[in-house]
């Protein structure tokens, strides 16, 4: 389950990520060198730290559900997850949360947090939620003000709208 050499490890949940419909819409790690130089450098820098703590469920020595994990005081987070879409019937994602509990637990983890929005297959497992919220930081130049009117406050129009019609998700219990 828990991987011990980070680059690897790294590179297996970029190609494994890649095949699936991140990939396909180009929002995976490896669809952007500096993205995955971002996440490269965090890997390296945690794993020194002893922070980065991925997880795999294998079948046949093949990984089909990975965790970009990080242990920090007692908490696991899980910032990136994947899978191998072929085997989304049998959710190998939750099984490997089955059988990464009782393994953090022995670690004295006291707390799983998945981080994000709320979402049904995080509801299986959560008995709470947290808030989420986005934090942008944008430089105080004109471009950066440009980009802060534009997007930032259309895309929060356009969310105070989808709420009102669909309900905030972060207010539903899922």
């Amino acid at each position: 389950m828990r991987l011990d050499e980070p680059q690897r490890t790294f590179e297996e949940f970029v190609e494994l990520e890649s095949r699936g419909w991140k990939g396909k819409n180009g929002s995976a790690i490896g669809s952007h060198t500096t993205v995955f130089n971002f996440y490269e450098e965090i890997v390296q820098t945690l794993s020194r730290r002893g922070i980065f703590m991925p997880y795999a469920l294998r079948l046949n020595g093949k990984p089909i559900a990975m965790h970009f994990g990080l242990q920090w005081h007692g908490t696991y987070y899980t910032p990136k997850l994947t899978y191998d879409e072929s085997y989304a019937k049998y959710s190998p994602g939750q099984v490997l949360i089955h059988r990464l509990i009782p393994e953090l637990m022995a670690q004295d983890v006291v707390k799983l947090d998945f981080l994000g929005p709320t979402a049904p297959w995080k509801s299986v497992w959560a008995n709470d939620y947290q808030a989420h919220h986005d934090v942008h930081v944008i430089r105080p130049s004109v471009y950066g003000r440009v980009m802060c009117l534009l997007p930032l406050k259309g895309m929060k129009v356009l969310r105070s709208i989808r709420d009102l019609l669909c309900g905030d998700p972060q207010g539903r219990r899922l």
